[in-house]
This record gives C-alpha cells, structure tokens and sequence, in this order.
C-alpha cells in the first residue's frame, strides 16, 4: 500500500502483500458493477486516480524548499511532464511499483522492464499487460487485465535487470473513477485487513475499496468507488469528519529536489535531516549561540554562554 511521506503517502514494506487480496476482490467487484448498470463498454475514468492523473498537483507549503525561480521551474517542469503522462486501459488492475535499491526506472525501455517484471512473477503472457513507467518519480505501472496476474505482480519484492538485482515495492491503485478522502484521531494498532472490514461493515451506503494508515500518523485514508467523497464516516464506533484528500508536491529529502520521494531517489544517501525546515532553523540557532558564548554577556559584560544562562548573576 502506500503511505509515508509528509504523513500523507503510504509504505508498501509495511504490509502483507497478501493483503491485498481483499482490495483486489473489491475492485472486481466494483467493475461487475459498473458492467451491469452501464454496459461492458462502459468508461469508468470520470476522475483519474492519483498514479495516473495528468492534473497539475496542489502546490502545498513544503518545509525546506522555497519559492525561489529555480524552484518554480522545476515545479512547472515536473507539472508539464506529468500532464504528458499516456493514459493507462481503463479496466484494468493497476500495480505501481517503486524502486528502493537505486534502479533509474527513467533511463530504461518499457519493454525490457516489463519482461523483467513477468520473469519476477512467474507470468508468460504479455498481451495482458501493459507498463507505463513515470518520467518523473521514478515509479511504473503495470495494467492488469487478470486478477490473478495483479496478485503476483504486487507480491513482488526484487526483479533481476541486467543481472544485478534490485529491491522493489508495489501496490495496488485505486481504480478509475474512484476518490478518497481522510478522517483524522482514528487509527490505533489494528490491522489492514481489519481496518478494511470495520470500515465496511460499519458504512454499508458507502462503496468502500481501500483503507489504510496514512504514514505514522492516526489519520486513515480511504478510497471510495463513487464519485463524491461522504461527508461522515464511521469506524471503530466513533463517527468521524470525512474530507477529500488533496495529493501534496513529492519532495526528497536525500537530494533536496522536487518530483520525487526519498525512498525511491536514486542517489547515495546522505543521511540528511529529512525536515529541512528545522534542520536550517537548528543550524541558524546554533550559529547564533555559539557566537554568543564567545563573546561578553551584555548584562555583566562578563564572560557567559547565552545557551546556559550563566551570563546571569
């Protein structure tokens, strides 16, 4: 699944990948649905999901990176490459995978990643799926026509590319014409299977396909196969606010650049503070006082540190 970065994104280490058995069924279902009342021919994409959206994402205040020129035309620059973004078949499974063991999925052909991708999962037929890899986060796409396949696919944990192996992790995501909003103070320990269940059980109106823990946080985003996002919601008993998600600008806190996240960069780590903003600040205090200490309290124009107070008599 998903969620970590900035306390909005989700960590495919964190889960089972057979958890995701259960939201696969809810998606099949969701597109039998669909079927019936619409007929097989149907578009289901009234609004794209996240992995495949080409709308320019919400410029949300980033600690660290400031609205300077340079910064601005890489935003831009990212915004314009993501709007380019092929979309994917609409009735499709989708499996985004994310790169952790320094793969530039950027720099490679389709073709050969996804080859790759079917010898990991055992798959032999690859009229059923089709990649897309993204130009800028460093994440692909593989469309699944079967169920079955979107179950191996997402089990993935390593590919073997040019004989050396890499990490990988993938999830599932949300179906086309999905939206997902979040409730806040609600999360506590359960499992991602039982969050799921509860939330469903409890919310019978509401067409309910995925939920999990947003990062560490206690706030639970949930993705719903209806086009507007319920303004109530009710889970563990407690009746909560429902409101829309709003997807923040990917920033990496290992190479200080926009469009991508840290998990997924692809270069050497720095081990670098990933709070930017309280990084500098830190370093700004730090200055402040060690110039100070050098130098004669005000007060009794004696020696002192302002940091421990003993300028004071």
């Amino acid at each position: 699944m998903e969620v970590r970065v900035q306390g909005t994104d989700m960590d495919p280490s964190q889960y089972d990948p057979r958890d995701w058995t259960q939201v696969l069924r809810a998606q099949a279902n969701l597109r039998e649905t669909r079927n019936a009342t619409h007929g097989t021919n149907a578009d289901p994409s009234v609004r794209e999901t996240p992995s495949q959206s080409r709308e320019t994402p919400q410029t949300a205040t980033t600690p660290g990176l400031q609205s300077s020129s340079t910064q601005l035309r890489v935003l831009h620059t990212t915004a314009q490459k993501i709007k380019q973004l092929p979309p994917l078949p609409p009735d499709g499974f989708k499996v985004v995978f994310r790169s952790q063991g320094g793969l530039d999925l950027t720099t490679l052909q389709p073709c050969y990643l996804l080859t790759a991708l079917m010898q990991a999962a055992a798959l032999t037929d690859p009229s059923t799926l089709t990649l897309r890899i993204h130009p800028v986060n460093n994440t692909c796409t593989v469309s699944a026509v079967n169920e079955k396949d979107a179950l191996k696919l997402v089990q993935l944990q390593h590919i073997t590319y040019d004989k050396h192996e890499y990490a990988m992790t993938a999830y599932i995501a949300p179906t086309d014409g999905s939206v997902r909003g979040v409730i806040t103070n609600a999360y506590w320990k359960e499992s991602p299977q039982k969050l799921l269940a509860d939330l469903i059980s409890r919310n019978p109106p509401e067409t309910i396909l995925d939920a999990r823990r947003m990062g560490l946080t206690r706030s639970i985003i949930i993705t719903f196969g209806q086009a507007t996002v319920p303004r109530k919601i009710v889970y563990g008993g407690g009746l909560h606010l429902c409101t829309p998600y709003t997807p923040r600008v990917e920033t990496c806190s290992n190479c200080r650049t926009i469009g991508h996240r840290t998990d997924v960069c692809i270069q050497p780590r720095t081990h670098r503070c990933p709070d930017v903003a309280n990084y500098t600040r830190r370093r700004q205090i730090q200055r402040v006082l060690q110039s100070a200490s050098s130098a004669k309290a005000h007060i009794c124009r004696g020696p002192g540190s302002v940091s421990t107070g003993t300028y004071l008599k």
